[in-house]
C-alpha cells in the first residue's frame, strides 16, 4: 500500500472521529433517553441526533414523551437560563425554537424562536416567561437545518416549573392559565404534519408566530405549506438581532466541509 493511500485512509478515519457523520443535539437540559446523561435511569437512544421521521410516526420528542418523569432542570417564570446544543454538522445553521409542554406533548408553546445561526451559536440563553404556570412540562428544542435534506429536529427534556412571585402569579394551575395558552404552537415541518409544511433549502425559516422574543432575522420567508395550521397565523413580534449569525447569507462551517470532503476521499480510496 503507498504512502498517499496510507494518507487518506488516516485523513479519512480522522474526519470520521471527528464527528463529521453526527448532527446536532440538546446538551442542557439533559433530554429523554439522551446518551449523554452519565447516569440513566432507564433506555438510552444512542442514535439521538437523528432527525424526526419523515413520517411523522415519532412526533413529539422522538416518541419519548410519555416516559416516567425525571426532572432534569427546575425553572422559574421571569428568570433567565441558558440552553445548549452540541454536535458536529450544523448543516448551514438554520432556525429553532424553544417550548413547552404541560400535557405530555400534545401541544408545545412557544416561549422563544431563533432565526438563523441555530446550527452554529451552541449556547442560546432563554427566559422562562411569566406566563408559564408551575408544574411537570416538556422543554423542547426543534431545529430546521439549512442546508441538506429538509427534516425537523426534536429534543425534548423534562422539567419542573415553579411558583412565579407571587405579586404577579395568575396562572396556579395548567388547566386556568389563559395567558400560557394565547402563547403560539410551535411550528411544524418536513414530517407530514399539521399544515403540510416544508422548509425550503439554503433558506432560513421565518416562523411565522415566534412567540414572544425572537432572535435573529431572514430575508427569506424558509417554507411552503399547502394546508391551514394553527402555527401559521400570522401576529406582530418584536425581532432582536443575531449577533452571531446574520441569516440571509450562506456561512460555510468546516463540519459542513467534511460531509462534502468524505465521500470525494472515499473515492479516491478506492480507485
Amino acid at each position: 500500500m503507498s504512502f498517499y493511500t496510507v494518507t487518506k485512509i488516516i485523513l479519512l478515519l480522522a474526519l470520521w472521529g471527528a464527528g463529521g457523520f453526527a448532527h446536532m443535539q440538546m446538551s442542557k437540559p439533559l433530554p429523554i433517553r439522551s446518551p449523554l446523561d452519565l447516569y440513566p435511569t432507564g433506555p438510552v437512544d444512542y442514535g439521538y441526533t437523528n432527525p424526526l421521521n419523515a413520517s411523522g410516526k415519532n412526533y413529539p420528542c422522538k416518541g419519548y414523551e410519555k416516559d416516567p418523569f425525571v426532572s432534569q432542570a427546575f425553572y422559574v417564570p421571569e428568570s433567565s437560563y441558558e440552553t445548549k446544543i452540541q454536535g458536529n454538522a450544523p448543516h448551514g445553521g438554520g432556525s429553532c425554537q424553544l417550548s413547552l409542554s404541560y400535557d405530555q406533548g400534545q401541544s408545545f408553546r412557544v416561549i422563544q424562536s431563533m432565526v438563523g445561526g441555530c446550527g452554529f451559536n451552541r449556547t442560546w440563553p432563554f427566559k422562562i416567561p411569566r406566563e408559564a404556570p408551575p408544574g411537570e412540562a416538556l422543554f423542547a428544542w426543534t431545529w430546521f437545518n439549512r442546508i441538506g435534506n429538509r427534516e425537523m429536529y426534536m429534543n425534548c427534556a423534562m422539567v419542573t416549573i415553579g411558583d412565579a412571585p407571587d405579586s404577579w402569579n395568575d396562572n396556579k394551575n395548567v388547566t386556568n392559565s389563559p395567558k400560557f395558552e394565547s402563547l403560539p404552537e410551535i411550528f411544524i415541518a418536513n414530517i407530514n404534519g399539521e399544515g403540510k409544511c416544508v422548509t425550503s433549502e439554503d433558506q432560513d425559516v421565518s416562523f411565522p408566530l415566534p412567540g414572544p422574543k425572537v432572535i435573529g432575522k431572514s430575508d427569506s420567508k424558509g417554507y411552503n405549506c399547502t394546508e391551514d395550521a394553527a402555527f401559521l397565523d400570522k401576529s406582530p413580534t418584536k425581532q432582536e438581532p443575531n449577533p452571531k449569525n446574520n441569516s440571509g447569507q450562506t456561512t460555510l462551517h468546516l463540519s459542513d466541509l467534511k460531509l462534502q470532503i468524505i465521500p470525494i476521499l472515499f473515492c479516491l480510496l478506492v480507485n
